[in-house]
């Protein structure tokens, strides 16, 4: 294969691969309220600042509070979910 273009199609996966990470407590009671972070990682793990997008979420399993989906622009790559609820379990 050309080196040039193998070179090409990994900055272009680099730029498109993408992570969201979700960070919640890690020990919560039924009805105890919480904060969750979304983040959005690029391919070297860290804080991608360029994403422009919007984040869908889907039905949550026994948490509520959470939107259907949450915006984030450029320079904007977490967002602090707040008022969040434990209704069913433990998470």
């Amino acid at each position: 294969m050309d080196p040039q273009l193998l070179q090409h199609g990994r900055d272009v996966a680099r730029r498109l691969n993408r992570r969201v990470l979700i960070a919640i407590p890690s020990v919560l009671a039924r009805g105890e309220t919480f904060a969750a972070r979304v983040s959005v990682l690029g391919a070297d793990s860290l804080p991608d600042e360029s994403f422009d997008g919007e984040i869908t979420l889907g039905e949550s399993c026994g948490i509520e509070g959470l939107p259907s989906a949450i915006r984030l622009g450029p320079d904007e790559y977490r967002q602090t979910l707040e008022e969040l609820v434990v209704r069913r379990g433990e998470v």
